[in-house]
């Protein structure tokens, strides 16, 4: 394998409909999505 010249990024957007943003499971998959994007970049 060879090393990147450049670091590879990426920007994950997530949309959620006005009558769902009060739904617990949402929440819960963007909060696993925040947890997921933080552990990737440490």
């Amino acid at each position: 394998m060879h090393p990147l010249l450049a670091p590879v990024t990426r920007t994950v957007y997530t949309v959620i409909r006005t009558g769902t943003a009060r739904r617990p499971d949402v929440h819960l998959l963007n909060a696993l999505l925040k947890q997921a994007a933080a552990a990737a970049t440490t």
